[in-house]
């Protein structure tokens, strides 16, 4: 039997970047040929992409049977992230940055209890991705700056779409046979929050 379910990733909007280790850059931007330096600048954030597990509460994998799966769990390898902001000085501390990007994740593993006409049996294998896309707009504060070393505080809020493709996921006892693809598309709300100490 093969099932296809749409899993709605919206409970991983906001936890897919939530810790990173990153090396990122800023690059003033000039105001044109002869002018002095705007303060507009580009960052450019390349960084590991660690990812909360996921909770499966209840997906139903064939809407004419009780196929489907209960108190699950998506667990994610390390992966990557790419982000480029544009930043718009409003004062000589604080400016607004407005920012894109992609996150990549694929899966380790899913797990839980599956269910069907045969009655209940763990959840195995699990492989596939997961892509994100934000479009956030932050506030960016300097506390701190001797030209050595600058800190600084940033939060803001967006949007984000979030493309999930999940396969090769079976009931143990039957193995690959007897398995289900989880997939779908999401727009979910977006915030940030986070530290910069630039050397």
């Amino acid at each position: 039997l093969a099932a296809t379910a749409l899993l709605t990733p919206h409970a991983m909007a906001d936890t897919l970047d939530n810790v990173r280790q990153s090396i990122s850059g800023t690059i003033p931007l000039e105001t044109g040929a002869g002018e002095e330096n705007s303060g507009v600048y580009l960052r450019v954030n390349a960084a590991a992409n660690f990812a909360d597990d996921v909770d499966i509460k209840n997906i139903p994998l064939n809407p004419n049977t009780i196929i489907g799966i209960q108190n699950g769990k998506i667990s994610f390898d390390t992966g990557m992230n790419l982000d480029i902001g544009i930043g718009i000085p409003l004062a000589p501390s604080l400016a607004i940055e407005i920012s894109s990007g992609v996150a990549y994740n694929s899966v380790d593993s899913v797990s839980g209890t599956w269910i069907s006409v045969a009655g209940p049996d763990s959840v195995a294998g699990g492989d596939g991705h997961v892509y994100q896309v934000p479009l956030v707009a932050e506030l960016v504060f300097s506390v701190y700056n001797n030209n050595t070393l600058q800190v600084n505080l940033r939060g803001g809020a967006g949007l984000q779409w979030t493309n999930a493709d999940i396969n090769n996921v079976y009931a143990s006892s039957v193995g690959p046979a007897f398995d289900a693809s989880l997939s779908g598309n999401a727009f979910a709300f977006r915030y940030q929050f986070g530290i910069d100490c630039l050397i």
